[in-house]
């Protein structure tokens, strides 16, 4: 949670919109009320695998090329565009997703952040 919230925190202080959920559910529904440009999610998502989040994600149209950021390592998880341990540079992440959005479906600057 508080990775979530810190995350959270520098992405709104760079001027980014910001929608967290609690858990992968959660997540799924915020995605259906806003348009999103970039997920961020957790390795260990609450409530749902990060596996059968990112498969869920994938079936609902709008999301199927949306970029992906995991926090927490990738192993087995090919549907992600960008991974970070639970330790990172604030100033690499934030140029990881600045990248990220410029080839996003969705030119908005509005992301979601999947709690621990």
């Amino acid at each position: 949670m508080a990775t979530a919230a810190d995350i959270g925190d520098f992405l709104s202080e760079a001027g980014h919109e910001v929608h967290h959920a609690i858990n992968g559910i959660a997540g799924l529904q915020v995605l259906i009320a806003h348009p999103i440009s970039l997920i961020i999610v957790a390795r260990k998502a609450l409530r749902m695998s990060s596996v059968d989040f990112l498969q869920s994600l994938r079936q609902y149209a709008p999301y199927v090329e949306t970029p992906v950021v995991m926090i927490g390592g990738t192993s087995g998880m090919e549907d992600v565009d960008a991974s970070f341990g639970p330790s990172f540079s604030e100033e690499v992440f934030l140029a990881t997703v600045s990248r990220l959005l410029r080839r996003s479906a969705r030119p908005s600057r509005t992301y979601y952040a999947a709690a621990y």
